[in-house]
């Protein structure tokens, strides 16, 4: 969002004098501020006063002393407060409040809405949204009510209804700014039909539709032929056995970048020939199912990862894939996730993968390999392989990562026929 919807926070309880704070009034003064949103230690130590070589050295010692109280929550790889969501939200809400548009009494309706819709909670992607309405009014100068008050079609004189208009106004944005139109559309939808009561069917088309352009394009992206065994052999011959078994599980799974990432050791449930695993995908929670089973069964992937799993309890490690750095240190997410990020790259290269997909989405590419691999496996039976890749809808998988081929098709339609007795 522009600097016109969030403006930077300004200190809070700067101190005028040098006056030394009474420790438990230090922790007060630490708590309030993180709990406004400052958690940086150089912020806190800048907005209390504190100044010298020890600035800093001070605001996290009080840190650390409250998050052994209880009263906040530090992130165990890197160490960074975590914030609740309902802390996030209702700092944002205020910042918000401060700016004119959403205080728009439309706008801060439908903020509202969204921060009460599920179960009382916040819609996670509001902030979002708000600032794709925000973009589309401010581009096309409109107010936001203008989106679905009808007006006439300046070509046909014809009175429009409220979802004629709207669609007019984002058919004008496509036209003028088609980069993530998408985005804006999702936006102006949930907008229109909370605020303005704007009926939009299912499955509507067109500029209307909210599908990403590039929706179904990379439903081909796969390994070919032996290329999935090539990977894993290239990586034990560098004796890289985290690749391996990224790659390996990556594939099997098919899980997005975040939550492959943080997979933990107590994600499993152990068997002789398998493994479950209890994956949470946020990015399905709207569709009212966030929690899948999943399994491992190739017997390879099965050994190495429950060793991996083995290996990571042993040294009191919560997440499955660790790594130690250089100076000994346990890498955090993002860093360990960045390295991967190369080396798959570096890997695909190797295996003789040419798609400029892969290369730009080295994590996400292997969910379409994953989609591909039990397709193919299971006779693209498409209902049991969305359990396992975590897809919506049946349609979705087809469309998006696993059109079947047409000799696929003809030799199902063959067999079918062949078993009602009718010659082919």
């Amino acid at each position: 969002m522009t600097a016109q919807v969030l403006g930077n926070q300004p200190y809070l309880h700067v101190l005028t004098t040098r006056k030394r704070l009474d420790p438990e009034e230090a922790k007060k003064r630490v708590l309030a501020l993180v709990n406004a949103g400052i958690t940086s230690p150089t912020d806190i130590a800048k907005s209390i006063g504190w100044t010298g070589k020890n600035a800093r050295i001070n605001a996290h010692r009080y840190l650390n002393m409250l998050a052994e109280e209880g009263k906040l929550k530090k992130d165990s790889s890197t160490g960074r407060i975590i914030r609740s969501a309902e802390m996030v939200s209702k700092q944002q809400y205020v910042d918000l409040q401060r700016d004119a548009f959403a205080q728009i009494p439309s706008v801060a309706a439908w903020i509202r809405d969204m921060l009460t819709r599920v179960e009382g909670k916040p819609k996670k992607s509001w902030k979002a949204s708000l600032s794709f309405l925000y973009g589309l009014c401010e581009k096309l100068k409109v107010r936001p009510e203008q989106l679905y008050t009808p007006v006439h079609n300046p070509d046909t004189g014809v009175l429009m209804s409220k979802r004629q208009t709207a669609e007019y106004f984002l058919q004008e944005f496509a036209i003028k700014y088609p980069t993530n139109h998408n985005s804006y559309v999702l936006a102006v939808r949930d907008f229109t039909s909370t605020i303005g009561e704007v009926a939009w069917p299912r499955g509507r088309g067109g500029v209307a539709s909210g599908k990403k352009r590039s929706y179904g394009k990379f439903a081909h992206v796969k390994l070919g032929p032996g290329q999935f065994e090539r990977g894993i052999e290239i990586c034990e011959a560098k004796g890289d056995l985290l690749l391996r078994d990224i790659f390996e599980f990556g594939v099997e799974q098919g899980n997005r970048r975040q939550t492959l990432l943080l997979t933990r050791v107590n994600d499993f449930d152990i068997f002789p020939d398998h493994l479950i695993n209890r994956v949470h995908e946020s990015k399905t929670e709207g569709h009212g199912i966030a929690d899948w089973d999943k399994g491992v069964y190739t017997p390879k992937t099965v050994g190495d990862l429950k060793y991996r799993i083995e290996s990571a309890r042993a040294e009191g490690q919560e997440f499955v894939f660790c790594e130690r750095g250089k100076d000994g240190e346990w890498k955090s997410r993002y860093t360990l996730g960045e390295e991967l990020n190369s080396k798959l790259k570096l890997l695909y290269r190797e295996i003789g993968l040419t798609d400029p997909y892969v290369y730009a989405h080295p994590f996400h590419a292997m969910r379409h390999f994953c989609a591909h691999y039990w397709l193919e496996k299971t006779n693209y039976d498409y209902t049991v392989v969305k359990g396992q890749t975590g897809h919506k809808t049946t349609e979705v998988l087809e469309d998006c990562y696993g059109k079947m081929p047409p000799d696929i098709r003809d030799r199902k339609l063959r067999a079918a026929v062949q078993t009602m007795g009718v010659n082919a």
